[in-house]
């Protein structure tokens, strides 16, 4: 009976991690919040490229861009900029994934935001 629990919390806990495969591709951003509002930005500028070989690249407003390796975790999403002399890690929590949605959550500035990106075909 131990052995049947124990198989089912492992089944149920790996279950809960995201398929890392369905972030591999081009994202454009479609949604953005900032502690529950709907931010005003030119959705189309910002998009998120996953390659399989775990490096990513972001551009945003403007010329802001960055680059580096991703790693995932669980729910996570892990981002580490090699562009910035610092090369902090960013963690993003990944809310809703599917082959072409996803939904990150991060803190910004004492701020939560909320990403909603589509896929590129």
């Amino acid at each position: 009976m131990k052995w049947i629990f124990f198989l089912g919390s492992l089944i149920t806990i790996s279950s809960c991690a995201p398929d890392a495969r369905l972030l591999e591709g081009s994202w454009r951003l479609t949604g953005y919040y900032q502690d529950g509002q709907a931010l005003a930005v030119p959705l189309d500028s910002v998009g998120l490229v996953l390659h399989p070989n775990q490096v990513y690249e972001f551009r945003s407003i403007g010329f802001y861009r960055e680059k580096g390796a991703f790693r995932t975790s669980s729910n996570y999403l892990f981002l580490r900029d090699s562009t910035s002399a610092a090369m902090q890690e960013r963690a993003l929590k990944i809310l809703f994934l599917t082959e072409d949605s996803l939904k990150l959550k991060m803190q910004h500035a004492e701020k939560e935001q909320v990403l909603f990106f589509s896929k590129m075909k």
